[in-house]
């Protein structure tokens, strides 16, 4: 993909799903809120996730990192 590509929240679904068993694991799950004009992908914790100590740590090393990786053209990731 080109850096003009639009990133929809269908694609980042679909590339969380392969990472998605893992945190369910937990309990708890992540959301794609949005993805913005400018292909800043908008997330929020949902279940254990959204109140668990390590969160931070699993979005930095795990999420964020992963979909950045397979998606250049996501500008950002923001946690809500």
């Amino acid at each position: 993909m080109s850096d003009k590509t639009k990133v929809t929240v269908e694609e980042v679904n679909t590339y969380l799903d392969a990472i998605r068993p893992h945190i369910q694991n937990d309990g708890g799950d992540i959301e794609v809120v949005n993805v913005d004009e400018n292909n800043e992908v908008i997330i929020k914790w949902v279940g254990a996730c959204a109140t668990c100590d390590k969160r931070e740590l699993t979005f930095k090393y795990g999420v964020k990192s992963y979909l950045t990786e397979k998606m250049p053209e996501i500008k950002d990731i923001i946690q809500i």
